[in-house]
């Protein structure tokens, strides 16, 4: 029996036929290993953090400062004015850091907008009482003033 050696095939589909017995069959080409993919170009984002949407945007604040909190403000007007409106300004105040913090840019902004403006309503309401004190306190002078002389 002769075995005749195929002529090379031109990429064609024409079956290898088996090698012949008592020649050894060549080793079988060794593939390379597997490696793993390339790390990723951007480290990923911190635990807790939401991914690729970076820290905070920035509304003309300049980069990542936050808006004003008005806390200073809010405690000198609770202090010295109207308490029940300065209390609400420092809750108010107080929120916007951690908003911020969270990236809630917008309610940190509303936050900082109701602080101040509770802020001036309270500084607002304290002259308010006191201009009405102030008259209250002319016209019982006034009276007792008036009605000491007319008894004598």
């Amino acid at each position: 029996m002769s075995f005749e050696t195929p002529p090379p095939s031109d990429a064609t589909n024409e079956p290898v036929p088996p090698t012949p017995p008592g020649v050894p069959t060549p080793p079988p080409v060794p593939t390379p290993p597997m490696t793993p993919p390339p790390p990723p170009s951007t480290p990923p984002p911190p635990f807790g953090g939401p991914p690729g949407y970076g820290g905070p945007p920035s509304f003309g604040y300049g980069a990542g400062q936050p808006p004003n909190n008005y806390l200073v403000w809010a405690i000198l007007t609770t202090i010295l004015c109207c308490l029940p409106l300065g209390v609400v300004s420092i809750v108010f105040s107080t929120q916007v850091n951690s908003k911020w913090a969270m990236g809630d840019a917008q309610g940190a902004l509303k936050a900082s907008n109701n602080a101040r403006n509770f802020a001036i309503a309270s500084a607002v309401a304290a002259l308010v009482i006191g201009v009405v004190w102030f008259f209250f306190l002319i016209l019982t002078v006034a009276e007792s003033g008036s009605s000491s002389t007319t008894s004598l």
